[in-house]
Parts: structure tokens; C-alpha cells; sequence
């Protein structure tokens, strides 16, 4: 049996949600709404650009938020990295 994965988006964990929303803006993609996910304690915004994958910028806003904690620790490792990227498939 075959199973054909699609990807679905990109999850980026970033730190500034409002730099990071204008670098994409500045790309060509289109903002949507930005909501608060709870379970994440995060910022999300979704970015879509025709004829690419969709992006979701995901923005923790406290350091009880596992976004952050992955954030700094993907940083600590790797210092000159400064997103991280997390590939979703549907």
C-alpha cells in the first residue's frame, strides 16, 4: 500500500513575529489573521503566497511557551541560525 504525503506548511519559530511578518510581506506573501494559540502559549500567523507552500509563523509569547524553549535551545546550538523550520505534511 502507497500513502502519498502532501505538504501541507512550513512551522517557522521565530522571536520578533512583526519583523519576521514584514520580511515575508516584503517576499510577496499575504498576512492573514494572527490568533493565539493556548495549548502553544504562542502567537500564530499564516502566510500565503500563490504557487508556494504556506507558511505559519509561530511566535511564543512567554517563556512557559514550548516555542520558546525550543527556540533557545535550537540556539544555543546552533548560534547562526537565527529561524527554525519545522516541515507539516497532510
Amino acid at each position: 500500500m502507497e500513502i502519498e504525503l502532501k505538504q501541507h506548511h512550513i512551522g517557522i519559530a521565530i522571536k520578533d513575529l512583526n519583523k519576521a511578518i514584514q520580511k515575508y510581506i516584503n517576499l510577496g506573501y499575504q498576512c492573514h489573521n494572527q490568533v493565539f494559540d493556548s495549548n502553544q502559549q504562542a502567537d500564530l500567523v499564516l502566510l500565503t503566497k500563490k504557487g508556494t507552500v504556506c507558511i505559519e509563523l509561530v511566535c511564543a509569547v512567554n517563556e512557559h511557551s514550548p516555542v520558546w524553549k525550543t527556540c533557545q535551545i535550537y540556539e544555543n546550538k546552533q548560534k547562526r541560525f537565527k529561524e527554525f523550520f519545522v516541515l507539516l505534511f497532510a
